[in-house]
């Protein structure tokens, strides 16, 4: 439309103008025919006056009137003998104008006057007659003002007309011109659809095009490539605009802001509007590379939010979202870790070196001696058992290889059994190993470790003449091992923490049961080193069942 309308204005100035200009012309040149034509007439007036003055003494001059043309006839001093129009008596002399002057130097004078109001002026032509008078002629002509005055209407008519038809003219000209050009397909430009003039840049397009649809393409290919490598990525990305609005977002970040549908173009802070997201994208938004960590679902999150700069103004912000939940409880498990091994250290500790002082200073009597070395002893016993638990645990910790072999499950059940039967008795509790002869590519000690503690921890939860029922047994391609008893069993809120170091249920009963509060944690660690998983059911007062399902090949 721009360009129909500046081909439209253009051709209408055109037009005016040159109507303009051309009329302005074409005035002054009649003008000009129109003026020489009157001075011809008077001159040719004037000859023929002249000659029949000279030729006729008798010819009355009275005689030479004229509706066109004034005569005047004018004695040598200037005195005027006739005038065709005026009395010639009531006229002033005419010895000062410039036409008489003129004649009477050279035989013919001219000269021109204007009236007051300069619509008409009036040409004088004057001849010098033998006797020495001048005969004058002389006439009115309108000027070009008072021609263009008179003639201003019909001019005006005629150009509105002109004008008019012009419009319209340059109107269907400039749609005409543009229309070709209107309708040139920019995808497929033909330079037959349009003008020859313009085949350049129909050309032109059509190589801008190529350009562009391959780079089109290569950008396509780029962003595909980009999609598929962040949308196979764990770690959530976003990228946001200048106004924190989304641009970009990655399928892990969707599935943790629990996202549905497209959501491009939308607030970051629509997503999350914790307090530490403000932080994160106010920091951001200031040029500074910032990290927070956020809980959503009862997982830990840490946020590295990036300011993409360009030309020294932020134009855009890229967040690194990273799921540190195993790292922070990691972080926390070791926190636990210390303070626990620091506990459980020092009370064993603090008993031995109490005893030991006592017995320095002879402070305790012969006959409760022994009580005090087997204080001493048991204590560190504790503290050997304690340090042994704390090794096999930073063993598992760092994925330690070990040596595989081929071990009978069932034979290592009974071997821990043996090994046990003392501690059970003590505490009036029978052992029942049975199940099937399962074979099982695995570490021995560890397996041994597992089997140990799960039937170690049933005896000292049971109950008196309570016991402990040992099953191997080959299921669904997986063996088995299960350790059951009649114990005080573990409260539901307590049953998911069971396996963590050093956690007890009953923290008051611990001393009356020992352990180092590892046993359960070996067994975890074991049973993730073989690939097996771990389930438990327990009832409080009737006892728990712990299962373990080793695949057979691993």
């Amino acid at each position: 439309m721009k360009m129909t309308r500046r081909i439209f204005k253009a051709i209408m100035i055109s037009v005016i103008s040159s109507l303009v200009i051309g009329t302005a012309m074409a005035a002054l040149i009649t003008y000009h025919n129109y003026d020489g034509a009157i001075q011809n007439s008077l001159h040719a007036q004037l000859q023929l006056a002249s000659s029949e003055v000279e030729s006729s003494e008798d010819l009355p001059l009275s005689s030479f009137r004229s509706k066109d043309f004034r005569f005047t006839l004018i004695g040598p001093d200037g005195s005027v003998l006739y005038d065709s129009v005026a009395d010639a008596s009531t006229m002033e002399s005419h010895s000062t104008r410039e036409e008489f002057i003129e004649a009477q130097k050279s035989g013919i004078g001219k000269s021109e006057r204007y009236s007051s109001t300069l619509s008409e002026k009036t040409i004088y032509e004057a001849k010098l007659l033998s006797n020495g008078s001048v005969l004058r002629i002389s006439t009115n002509q309108k000027t070009v003002a008072n021609l263009f005055l008179q003639s201003f209407e019909p001019l005006l008519i005629m150009l509105f007309i002109v004008i008019l038809l012009s419009f319209f003219l340059a109107r269907r000209l400039s749609q005409a011109i543009v229309g070709p050009i209107n309708r040139i397909d920019l995808a497929a430009p033909s330079a037959d659809e349009a003008y020859d003039e313009i085949a350049p840049l129909i050309s032109r397009i059509r190589d801008q095009n190529s350009q562009i649809a391959s780079q089109i393409k290569t950008l396509q290919q780029r962003q595909d490539e980009f999609n598929l490598i962040a949308d196979n990525m764990e770690e959530g990305l976003v990228l946001l605009d200048r106004d924190k609005s989304i641009i970009s977002i990655n399928r892990a970040a969707e599935r943790l802001f629990h996202v549905s549908g497209n959501i491009r173009g939308e607030n970051i802070l629509n997503l999350n509007r914790s307090l530490q997201m403000q932080a994160l994208i106010e920091k951001a938004s200031q040029a500074s590379h910032c990290e927070q960590k956020i809980e959503i679902d009862s997982k830990v999150y840490q946020m590295d939010a990036s300011p993409i700069c360009f030309g020294g103004k932020v134009s855009g912000t890229a967040i690194l979202i990273l799921d540190i939940t195993q790292k922070s409880l990691a972080e926390k498990i070791r926190r636990e870790f210390s303070a626990n091994v620091s506990h459980e250290l020092k009370t064993p500790l603090q008993t031995i070196s109490g005893s030991a002082e006592l017995l320095e200073n002879g402070l305790v009597k012969d006959m409760d001696k022994p009580l005090f070395y087997a204080r001493i002893r048991a204590e560190a016993a504790r503290l050997i058992s304690l340090v042994n638990d704390i090794i096999q645990i930073s063993q598992l910790d760092e994925n330690t290889p070990m040596a595989f072999e081929d071990t009978d499950l069932l034979d290592i059940a009974q071997s821990s059994a043996r090994s046990l039967e003392q501690h059970a008795a003590r505490n009036g509790i029978s052992i029942r190993v049975q199940g099937i002869h399962a074979s099982i590519h695995g570490v021995k000690h560890l397996l041994e470790q597992l089997t140990f503690n799960l039937m170690d921890n049933a005896i000292r939860y049971n109950k008196p003449d309570g016991s402990v029922t040992v099953t191997v047994s080959d299921s669904d391609g997986k063996i088995m091992l299960e350790v059951k008893d009649t114990g005080i069993g573990i409260p539901k809120e307590d049953q998911n923490r069971v396996f963590e170091r050093f956690y007890r249920v009953d923290k008051s009963h611990f001393r009356e049961t020992g352990g180092t509060g590892l046993g359960l944690s070996i067994v975890k660690h074991a049973a993730e080193y073989h690939h097996a998983s771990i389930s438990l059911s327990s009832t409080l007062g009737k006892g728990t069942a712990i299962t373990v399902e080793f695949p057979k090949s691993i």
